[in-house]
């Protein structure tokens, strides 16, 4: 029998496996919250209006086809297969947004390469580097 843990949402008492920290039912709601959360102190009108059209849910699907579902940056990097999650604008919306739907500007990532990699693009000179390393990497790994 694996061994179990009461969910750490306060007031729940549901258990869960060990390796979890939420049920099911306060994973999901957290998620949300998060999302929510994240729109209303981050996010501007414009970007969440773009995220939220079909124009970029389509675009964001074909970019995780074209990319077999991988993220690229630890393929590259580290020569591992990660399922992406996320797909990022190698040039930001907000720099650019003439290159929101092209091709060679979409990288597939995982959540935690994502992460990673917004954190850099907060220095401009480190963005720099970082985006030229991304085209890169989107050439080699099409090939």
């Amino acid at each position: 029998m694996a061994l179990k843990k009461f969910c750490a949402h306060c007031g729940c008492n549901r258990l869960i496996d060990c390796t979890e920290r939420y049920c099911g039912v306060h994973k999901k709601r957290d998620k949300a919250e998060s999302d929510k959360q994240y729109d209303k102190s981050q996010r501007n009108k414009e970007a969440k209006a773009f995220y939220n059209s079909t124009a970029w849910k389509q675009k964001r699907q074909q970019i995780l086809i074209r990319d077999k579902g991988i993220d690229v940056y630890v393929y590259m990097t580290e020569c591992r297969i990660v399922k992406a999650e996320h797909v990022h604008h190698i040039v930001e919306l907000e720099e650019d947004s003439s290159l929101a739907l092209v091709d060679d500007n979409l990288i597939s990532l995982s959540a935690a390469t994502h992460s990673t990699i917004s954190r850099v693009y907060k220095d401009a000179r480190k963005r720099q580097q970082m985006q030229a390393k991304l085209r890169a990497f989107l050439r080699g790994f099409k090939l």
